[in-house]
């Protein structure tokens, strides 16, 4: 029996979500973050190669799920039974005016499944329509996911639930990549360093010039492969930010150039200045070229 997994996906951000405004049903559509943040997340959920998008009609959640559908190209489904709680005269509200003018409903909204925000949905109505649109199968349901998630654990189901104005998670994960890659880089670098030195003890450091060399050419290759295919989030910033950052260093070869100065050493001074910039130029145009292939 072939296992089947469900993933709650939260829209973008909108002008009312950034003003801590009350949506409702009221159609709000993406800003420019929320566009951005609908886009990288996309990129993230393709890893889980989904068969099927279904988002409410409201154009938030609508416009969220197309970027994953046309990024996975698969069908994306229109739901309106996915729509947020509608909340009645809290339509349109800051929080705080929720909080002055209902106070005691808004404290007890919370906890509470029989409580209607603003005149409008108890808990337990929004449950039922959501859990009525649930199929179980390997889908990403784009809605307004706190309310989608408590519907179903209502009914004993647990999803997956990724949201694109949340990103706590997916930058603690990146945070640990980045970390660990950064290590590798800079314990590379010190060994590349090192083993150059045993053969070319005096002058500049050839394992500096190096590292960077080979740190632009593998920063071109991922600049590449990302300007032509997907790639996985967490690796882009593994590899680009973590093992290159680490690896490359721009401040211990500016030393090397500022002792070449105090040296008087002038022309050997333009020629590693002109190794460092052409040189890494290049390597990152061919690290481009060939990610493209």
């Amino acid at each position: 029996m072939s296992s089947r997994r469900l993933v709650l996906w939260r829209h973008g951000q909108t002008v009312w979500n950034a003003e801590n405004r009350h949506q409702g049903q009221i159609d709000i559509p993406l800003n420019d973050v929320g566009v951005e943040q609908a886009r990288h997340a996309a990129q993230t959920l393709l890893a889980m190669k989904p068969t099927h998008v279904i988002a409410s009609d409201l154009s938030r959640a609508l416009e969220t799920g197309r970027t994953l559908a046309d990024l996975a190209g698969v069908e994306l489904t229109v739901d309106e039974r996915l729509r947020e709680t509608f909340a009645g005269e809290w339509q349109g509200m800051t929080r705080d005016e929720i909080m002055a003018k209902y106070p005691e409903d808004y404290a007890a909204w919370g906890g509470d499944s029989e409580i209607r925000p603003g005149g409008g949905e108890t808990r337990w109505e929004v449950s039922e329509r959501v859990v009525e649109a649930i199929e179980t199968s390997d889908r990403v349901r784009v809605c307004h996911c706190l309310r989608c998630r408590w519907s179903l654990r209502c009914v004993g189901i647990d999803a997956s639930y990724a949201s694109s104005d949340s990103p706590r998670g997916r930058h603690m994960t990146a945070w640990i990549v980045v970390g660990l890659a950064g290590a590798l880089g800079a314990m590379s670098r010190h060994a590349v360093d090192i083993g150059l030195r045993r053969w070319f003890p005096k002058g500049p450091s050839i394992g500096i010039l190096v590292a960077n060399l080979l740190g632009s050419f593998v920063l071109g290759i991922v600049v590449g492969v990302a300007a032509t295919r997907t790639i996985d989030e967490n690796l882009r910033l593994g590899v680009a930010a973590g093992f290159c950052g680490a690896f490359t260093t721009f401040s211990t070869f500016a030393a090397e150039l500022v002792g070449l100065v105090n040296e008087r050493n002038h022309r050997m001074l333009l020629q590693w200045t002109a190794m460092m910039v052409l040189g890494g130029g290049l390597a990152a145009y061919a690290g481009i070229v060939l990610g493209r292939v």
